[in-house]
């Protein structure tokens, strides 16, 4: 009888992850990995625990964490731009408060900076496009609120900016865009 594979009777309670060899539990694990992959983006501390949470031993997480790396399946940068572009296209999220949710999610913070760098101009809204981009979505929400008073479409606003994470100066100007200010 081999060590490596014991009778049935005493594997029933161990988890699907951990049964045979180290080499098969590795291949479970990337397969794993990459099968989360295919579905959706991972940050690595996200893919990391998704393994663990299977049963995976550390050993067969660290391996195969290190061959979808190798593979490029995984890469936190691409992953930080991808999220980056998500979060302004769908909620107009300022970079300081992408590169803060980044941060949450496990990435360091130079993955995190490249990726919101790689979308905003040196992390700030100065590109044109997006500033334009910015007026265009609060012209919709000063539109969508014309039965209000101009005072309250100027508080709700800027408590809508706000919540996005963006600096006074770009609140400023866009409300001298929309003519709030």
């Amino acid at each position: 009888r081999n060590d490596a594979n014991p009778p049935i009777s005493q594997r029933r309670n161990e988890p699907f992850a951990r049964r045979g060899t180290k080499k098969e539990q590795v291949e479970r694990a990337t397969m794993s990995a990459v099968r989360s992959l295919a579905y959706r983006m991972h940050t690595r501390l996200e893919l990391r625990q998704k393994l663990t949470s299977k049963g995976f031993d550390e050993e067969a997480v660290e391996a195969a964490m290190a061959h979808v790396i190798e593979l490029g399946y995984q890469d936190d940068v691409t992953y930080a731009e991808a999220f980056t572009r998500h979060k302004w296209r769908t909620g107009k999220w300022s970079p300081t408060r992408i590169q803060s949710a980044l941060q949450q999610k496990g990435l360091v913070e130079n993955d995190a900076h490249l990726g919101v760098t790689s979308v905003f101009r040196e992390g700030k809204l100065h590109a044109d496009e997006h500033v334009e981009d910015l007026v265009r979505s609060a012209k919709k929400r000063v539109e969508f609120n014309r039965d209000v008073d101009r005072q309250s479409q100027r508080r709700r606003l800027v408590a809508w900016l706000q919540r996005r994470g963006h600096d006074w100066n770009t609140v400023a100007s866009v409300l001298r865009a929309v003519d709030l200010y």
